[in-house]
C-alpha cells in the first residue's frame, strides 16, 4: 500500500473536467522535451486499424507518459512509443494504453499508462 497522499487535479477554465479527479500516478514523473513516434491501434466495428501520430513529450516515469498530440485518441486504445536512438544510446519501445485525452490549447493533451512487462 502506497504512503503517498492523493493530489486533486484542479481543471483549466474553459476545459472541461476530467471524470478522474485524482492524480493516479505511482511513479516520480520527469519533465522532458522531444517529439517521438506513436502508432494507435484502434478497434472499429471494420476491425483494428493502426494509426501513426506524433507526440511531443511533457514527462515520463517508469508507469507511464504525459504527451500532446495534435489528434484526440480515445482512452483504452492501444499505443507504441517508439524513442529514436540518440548518440551512443540505442532506440526503444514502449507500449501501453490511452488512459486519458483531454483538449488543450495545443491540441490533445494524452495520459498513457505503460503495459507492465512480466519478470524475466
Amino acid at each position: 500500500m502506497s504512503s503517498q497522499a492523493l493530489k486533486l487535479i484542479r481543471p483549466m477554465s474553459g476545459l472541461p473536467r476530467d471524470p478522474y479527479t485524482i492524480d493516479r500516478r505511482v511513479a516520480p514523473r520527469h519533465n522532458v522535451t522531444g517529439r517521438v513516434t506513436a502508432v494507435c491501434t484502434e478497434v472499429t466495428l471494420d476491425g483494428a486499424r493502426n494509426r501513426i501520430c506524433s507526440l511531443q513529450m511533457l514527462n515520463i516515469s517508469d508507469s507511464g507518459l504525459g504527451a500532446v498530440s495534435q489528434d484526440a485518441i480515445a482512452p483504452d486504445t492501444a499505443i507504441g512509443v517508439y524513442f529514436p536512438p540518440h548518440g551512443n544510446e540505442k532506440g526503444f519501445d514502449l507500449i501501453g494504453r490511452v488512459v486519458r485525452c483531454r483538449r488543450s490549447s495545443n491540441g490533445h493533451e494524452l495520459g498513457v499508462s505503460f503495459d507492465r512487462l512480466a519478470a524475466a
